[in-house]
């Protein structure tokens, strides 16, 4: 099991223009890949005092449907009560392992031939984009109270810095920077500085900015985790397949984000639509655009089909993500959480060989069984696995998941090789999260088209089987997806809204979900309780798929 508890911060500054590409997906990168693009001040927030606030604020505070025994605490009083016991420095944690974003600035060259930055933002402007993520390999980065910051430039500063401290810049840390070029035809290129901020204060508010001695970002802030990382509640935002275009449901998560709702946020693949168009200015914008949520608490990210291009190249470069895998698998902890990242994509673009599909899943077997030890699952009893493409889905089209033979539940066709659903089945995963469809849906706990409820009455308190969202509908160009007329015997809840998942580690016992609607100005739609009486669930004896 890799990274253990560990959490990584890493803040990146992204230009906007001239970046150059990677042919053919070549490029020089060290363990840490993240870029950023330039922005206008503050894109897409949303006013404070809407409607939609109050409501945010009742549903997570006294979020229904509390489990039949004693009900955990609501958000309203937990936060009440670390402000109240916190020093002024710690209002709010971050979680380990995410990806933050920040501010931009200009860098231009002058006649002097020295780079210099400015303010404004223009053609040439640069973003600061933090990023919090468990990153690169070795002990050193897997220390949850280690953070490391990112940023891209246009030019190549020569240093790389960030100043940071609790309640000031007390404190400086040096590091390195790496060439990306990106593989379109302009073969446009930035520098990825990478910046190791180590031993920090448990539970502490830091303020931070990077640059150079030619200018500096904007100035940003993370909170660190508890002393320890798994007695406490996170709550998580999920979403994927947001584009820069059509993003219905950014304004309304940079607001909330800004307004401390969230300690880590995790996008299932499919970002900007796509970040390689246009010589990987749409990607540009998109870092741009996201920076507001990924500057202040963890982003983490796994690729979708639209990152392909180039081999997946751009999302390469411009996410650092843990583990020794280019940001493509990982895994990490969360309070009582064991999060899984996977690339399904190894599954469906055969032409970069099978090398990529054996390795993961030879990679996934081996954490999940550490995971699924006694002493791990009983400090972290929840396993809980994103990827893009679903398994399943009852959506209106042709993709895959609709298929009884998905590739990514049964593996390569015919031979039923490196297939999820047996080895997710097997390690006794809790909660398999998806994206691609362009909606929401929730399914039975199930295995094999088979339904494993708790009970008829409790549904999903000790579940049989894995439970499936898939969640896909925060926004892009190509619209919502439409769903069967008739629901299958396996789908709980399904809508083509658009919005964005909250989860809620409450304890070893609690975990909640719930399904926003941002057409509907932030009102919850769906809402389910995951409730296991033991740490490993009780999964029924059934036949293999294979």
């Amino acid at each position: 099991m890799r990274a253990v508890g560990v959490v990584v911060v890493v803040v990146m500054i992204h230009l906007a223009d001239d970046v150059e590409a990677d042919p053919g997906g070549q490029r020089e990168m060290s363990a840490a890949r993240n870029g950023c693009e330039p922005r206008d001040t503050c894109a897409l927030t949303d006013g404070g005092g809407s409607p939609a606030d109050t409501a945010l604020s009742r549903l997570w505070s006294n979020p229904p449907l509390q489990p039949s025994t004693e009900p955990p605490p609501t958000l309203a009083t937990e936060r009440r009560q670390r402000r109240q016991s916190a020093p002024a420095s710690s209002c709010w944690r971050a979680i380990p392992g995410l990806r933050l974003s920040s501010p931009h600035f200009l860098a231009k060259t002058r006649e002097d031939g020295r780079t210099h930055f400015e303010s404004s933002a223009t053609e040439d402007a640069v973003t600061a984009e933090v990023v919090t993520s468990e990153a690169a390999t070795g002990d050193i980065y897997h220390n949850i109270h280690n953070i490391v910051v990112t940023w891209s430039t246009k030019n190549d500063t020569k240093e790389s810095i960030v100043e940071y401290g609790i309640g000031g810049f007390i404190l400086r840390a040096e590091g390195n920077s790496t060439l990306f070029v990106d593989g379109g035809e302009k073969k446009r290129k930035q520098y990825i500085h990478r910046v190791l901020l180590k031993d920090l204060t448990p539970n502490s508010k830091y303020i931070y900015h990077c640059g150079s001695r030619y200018g500096w970002s904007n100035v940003f802030y993370m909170r660190t985790t508890p002393e320890d990382s798994a007695d406490w509640s996170p709550q998580i935002v999920i979403f994927g397949d947001m584009g820069n275009e059509n993003a219905q449901s950014l304004s309304r998560l940079q607001e909330e984000t800004e307004r401390g709702l969230y300690d880590t946020a995790i996008h299932v693949g499919d970002f900007a639509y796509d970040m390689n168009t246009e010589d990987a200015s749409v990607g540009d914008e998109f870092m741009r655009q996201i920076e507001s949520v990924a500057a202040y608490i963890p982003y983490m990210t796994v690729p979708g089909n639209h990152e392909e291009k180039y081999n997946f190249s751009n999302y390469r470069a411009r996410f650092t993500m843990p583990g020794d895998s280019e940001g493509l698998w990982y895994s990490f902890n969360i309070g009582p959480v064991h999060f899984v990242a996977i690339e399904t994509e190894a599954y469906y673009f055969m032409n970069y060989g099978l090398k990529q599909m054996v390795k993961q899943y030879e990679w996934l077997d081996k954490d999940l069984r550490e995971a699924n030890k006694p002493e791990a699952r009983a400090q972290r009893p929840w396993i809980v696995t994103f990827g893009h493409r679903p398994m399943y889905c009852s959506n209106k089209n042709a993709d895959d998941c609709t298929n009884h033979q998905s590739l990514v539940r049964v593996g390569l066709p015919f031979l039923n090789w490196f297939g999820l659903e047996d080895l997710f089945f097997k390690n006794k995963v809790d909660l398999e999260i998806w994206a691609h469809e362009h909606s929401y849906e929730r399914l039975w706990p199930m295995y094999n088209f088979r339904v494993y409820n708790g009970s008829y009455e409790e549904p999903y308190t000790n579940y049989k089987a894995p439970v499936h969202i898939v969640t896909g509908s925060a926004g892009c160009k190509e619209g919502r997806e439409k769903f069967i007329s008739n629901p299958p015997a396996w789908s709980a809840f399904r809508s083509s809204d658009y919005g964005y998942t909250r989860m809620k580690a409450f304890n070893k016992t609690h975990l909640y979900l719930e399904q926003v609607s941002d057409d509907k100005d932030g009102a919850v739609l769906d809402r389910v309780w995951l409730v296991k009486e033991k740490p490993l669930p009780q999964y029924v004896e059934a036949f293999p798929i294979n």
